[in-house]
């Protein structure tokens, strides 16, 4: 049997907006990872009602890669003889 398959390719740019929504403690409601783009939106959330050890998992290994992601951003623009905290002030 195949498995499905697809790709989905994200150019991120200053007008990306990156939120994540948590609902009520007494809600079941999983949060939903949000990134919203000009001209398309991607979200982010678990299987189903409730989370389970799978999803904790999940949120662990998209920190460890939305960490090597940001450090190599950082890395490529000190490169070009800017400061990554220069970069953080402008944009704030």
């Amino acid at each position: 049997m195949k498995r499905a398959f697809s790709t989905v390719s994200l150019h991120l740019a200053e007008d990306a907006r990156i939120r994540c929504f948590t609902y009520p403690a007494e809600s079941d409601d999983a949060p939903i990872l949000a990134v919203d783009l000009p001209a398309f939106s991607l979200s982010l959330t678990s299987r189903g009602p409730g989370v389970e050890p799978g999803d904790i998992d999940t949120a662990w290994r998209l920190l460890e890669a939305v960490t090597r992601y940001t450090a190599e951003i950082e890395r490529l623009y000190a490169l070009r003889g800017a400061s990554p905290d220069r970069a953080r002030d402008s944009a704030a």
